[in-house]
């Protein structure tokens, strides 16, 4: 009679030990994170979470409504860095990006090739377009780095657009 038992192999205890000490080392990080509302910062400067003295309807200590420096649309302290006109040298096109949260591309002709709006933050360095063609609704997404007038697009698949600010 051929019964087949499954072997069992045990685990040393003192490997078993080292497996769960390393095991809580490694997420040790993780629960020691922190952000920058934990630095010691006046209210007026942190744009993370209420505290005291804020009026309680939302509203951080700075006025704004919760959204992040640099945030279109919605920040009216100041115009974000991307506001304004770029021309992608390589096709001749421009972008423009508009205080109010519009986007337009225009092709090396003058003409309109593309409509809609667009949300950017400074802070994560990131930059959302929705475009609108009448049949389809799609979102490009990049990550966007903005050096006083150089303005570098990146897709999820790692190809760039290189801009430059036009005096417009």
């Amino acid at each position: 009679m051929n019964t087949d038992k499954k072997k069992t192999t045990r685990i040393p205890v003192r490997l078993s030990a080292v497996l769960l000490l390393c095991a809580m080392t490694a997420s040790t990080p993780l629960l020691m994170t922190s952000c920058s509302h934990d630095d010691p910062t006046t209210e007026e400067k942190s744009n993370h979470r209420p505290g005291e003295g804020s009026n309680g309807n939302g509203e951080n200590g700075n006025g704004s409504s919760g959204e992040e420096k640099g945030e279109t649309p919605g920040n009216t302290d100041q115009q974000p860095a991307i506001v304004g006109n770029w021309i992608d040298h390589a096709t001749d096109a421009t972008h423009t990006f508009g205080a109010d949260g519009s986007y337009t591309l225009t092709d090396s002709g003058g003409e309109t090739a593309e409509e809609g709006s667009y949300t950017y933050s400074d802070l994560k360095q990131h930059l959302y377009i929705s475009i609108d063609n009448g049949s389809e609704t799609f979102v490009r997404d990049y990550r966007c780095v903005i050096s006083d007038s150089r303005m570098t697009l990146t897709d999820a698949t790692g190809n760039k657009k290189e801009l430059t600010r036009t005096g417009d």
